[in-house]
């Protein structure tokens, strides 16, 4: 049985939106761009997202199916006086 992790959740890839989080290789990443590519003859829509690095600042473009289930992190904003 697999260990839950409740720092992330998962989320459709077509439900995704410009601003919000997700997980790229392991490593959380702000999504700056969207592109939907149509469905082919052989196959699904894709989606195309660019995303910058919450820790590094590198910016990276990967694929995903529209129907694949994407890691999103949960985040917590604190406020301090």
């Amino acid at each position: 049985m697999e260990e839950e992790n409740k720092d992330l959740d998962k989320l459709q890839a077509n439900n995704l939106t410009v601003g919000k989080y997700c997980m790229i290789d392991g490593e959380p990443y702000k999504i700056t761009k969207i592109n939907k590519a149509k469905p082919g003859k052989h196959g699904a829509a894709k989606m195309i997202i660019v995303g910058v690095g919450v820790l590094d600042d590198k910016k990276t473009e990967v694929s995903f199916g529209s129907k694949d289930m994407i890691d999103v992190p949960n985040l917590k904003r604190t406020e301090y006086p």
